[in-house]
């Protein structure tokens, strides 16, 4: 957050044009979750990434393994809209690489954070 801003356009305007910035910062827990998928099955998730991003986000669920997966869980280990996913399998850092590797893996060991 900066100057009590939190959407992308306005923090980047506060920082082009504000002459005293108030900045808010908040570490989040990363957690651990596993989430199988049957053969041919998809993850049931819209996930997307920017250029010079470092993780996936999760835009949307729909039918698929995490809505099975969010059936069985409890709420503070369900896969929600906006939750960030740092890595998958192992892979971090590479977005694009992390998208393959949930295409193509039954099994997904995945960790996520959960903005506020």
């Amino acid at each position: 957050c900066v100057n009590g801003q939190v959407a992308k356009d306005a923090i980047l305007k506060e920082l082009e044009t504000a002459s005293i910035l108030k900045l808010r910062l908040c570490r989040r827990a990363p957690f651990h979750i596993t989430v199988r998928k049957q053969v041919g099955q998809h993850l049931g998730t819209s996930l997307c990434y920017e250029s010079q991003s470092v993780c996936l986000r999760v835009k949307e669920l729909h039918d698929g393994a995490a809505k099975d997966y969010n059936a069985r869980v409890p709420l503070a280990q369900k896969i929600q809209p906006q939750d960030l996913i740092i890595s998958v399998n192992g892979v971090m850092d590479q977005p694009a690489r992390m998208i393959e590797v949930v295409k193509t893996n039954t099994q997904l060991e995945l960790v996520l954070i959960r903005p506020p």
